[in-house]
């Protein structure tokens, strides 16, 4: 596990080309790449740590817009690296270890979580999990972008009709054991969560008419986390598209600023 190495952002590693490698061939991903959080610049302990987690099929560079934009004096910024291909239960567990070896190895007294797509439900988990075994709620921020919390067809379609699905899928399906667990357990007390949900949408039958080129806007807003939620906002984006948005950013900054 890597943590804490100063990261350059064009390092192939954190491309779209071995983010698709770390969905369809996650062990192989982990051979090349590992798994680790990355920074930045070097740790500073006066400023506060943002941790941008991305989705399935993604990478690091997905991020490159906000990392690049977002206002430096108060955030540092550190990035995850992980195989989105594995189960859900395995990447929050990974993620959750990182942070908190982080925690230690730094005495940091705070960390903030940006999440895309799936990321956002490894980050629930990885929360939920870090917060408790630490005993004390480190964790203030959660931002959330695009998430599919009710789960996506594909994945369910996929998991029942291939003899070899991504093993993320299974956890993906609608109704999952994961989303279960990590659904009927609330966040910590003291996080805060601020949902981004995209939605400018594109015709596709394997989605119902509002989405937003990949996921379903229902299951962007189940209502069960959009109650839970301290903000909902609506970007006219795609998937994608989100996240190189201007309006995420401010809703991003403002997001931790509270």
């Amino acid at each position: 596990m890597t943590l804490g190495e100063i990261a350059d952002l064009n390092n192939p590693k954190f491309s779209s080309a071995a983010g698709e490698l770390g969905m369809w061939k996650p062990f192989e991903f982990v051979q090349r790449y590992g798994f680790g959080i990355y920074f930045m610049e070097p740790y500073d302990p006066k400023r506060t740590p943002v941790l941008f987690v991305y989705g399935i099929s993604g990478s690091p560079q997905d991020w490159r817009t906000i990392l690049e934009k977002m206002d430096r004096r108060k955030h540092q910024l550190w990035f995850c690296l992980y195989p989105s291909g594995i189960r859900l239960d395995k990447a929050a567990n990974g993620l959750s270890s990182a942070i908190l070896l982080l925690k230690q190895r730094y005495g940091v007294k705070q960390i903030d979580v940006v999440a895309h797509s799936m990321g956002g439900l490894v980050s629930r988990g990885a929360i939920q999990r870090a917060v408790s075994l630490a005993g004390t709620n480190f964790i203030p921020h959660l931002v959330t972008i695009s998430t599919p919390w009710g789960g996506h067809q594909a994945a369910e379609l996929a998991v029942k009709h291939l003899d070899f699905p991504v093993p993320s899928w299974r956890d993906m399906a609608p109704g999952s054991d994961y989303l279960k667990e990590i659904l009927n357990q609330p966040l910590p007390t003291g996080t805060r969560h601020d949902l981004l949900f995209s939605y400018k949408s594109s015709s596709s039958l394997s989605l119902p008419s509002e989405n937003d080129g990949v996921v379903a806007v229902p299951s962007e807003l189940l209502p069960q986390v959009q109650e839970q939620a301290a903000s909902v906002l609506g970007v006219f984006q795609d998937h994608m598209g989100i996240l190189a948005s201007p309006i995420t950013l401010q809703r991003v900054e403002q997001s931790l600023a509270r």
